[in-house]
């Protein structure tokens, strides 16, 4: 799984059970069941448990990390909602991959320049006034 920024089309949260109570952690958070809608991932709802209260609207970008769960044979998404750590982590492990493939990429260019250079180069590309006579 990895840190995404998706467009929310749709969200619905709620923190309470089907009997009406609080929805609490045996520890005693409380937290809130949601569904999303999002621009990336069509019609297609991802569920998940969010700890902080959040007031996402219709056209908020969120960072969430999405995966593929199956229960009782069906196929659902589940999103996660990233500790502020977790996405400056992720940001920063983007910029270093964006670096290291402009890097790579530039040290292929100044290769391939050199070479054709040299190749470039004849016998015939000699200066008469180079040679020492």
């Amino acid at each position: 799984m990895s840190i995404e920024k998706v467009t929310i089309t749709k969200f619905s949260a709620t923190d309470k059970k089907k009997d009406g109570t609080d929805c609490v952690t045996k520890h005693g958070k409380k937290f809130w069941k949601a569904g999303i809608q999002t621009k990336e991932y069509g019609e297609e709802w991802l569920n998940g448990l969010i700890f902080k209260e959040v007031n996402w609207v219709e056209g908020d970008v969120v960072d969430i990390e999405v995966k593929k769960e199956e229960y009782n044979g069906k196929e659902s998404l589940k999103f996660r909602v990233p500790k502020s750590e977790e996405v400056d982590q992720a940001e920063k492990d983007a910029k270093i991959a964006e670096l290291e493939a402009k890097l790579a990429k530039a040290e292929g260019k100044d290769e391939s320049t050199e070479e054709s250079t040299e190749e470039e180069k004849s016998d015939d590309d000699i200066n008469p006034d180079d040679i020492p006579l």
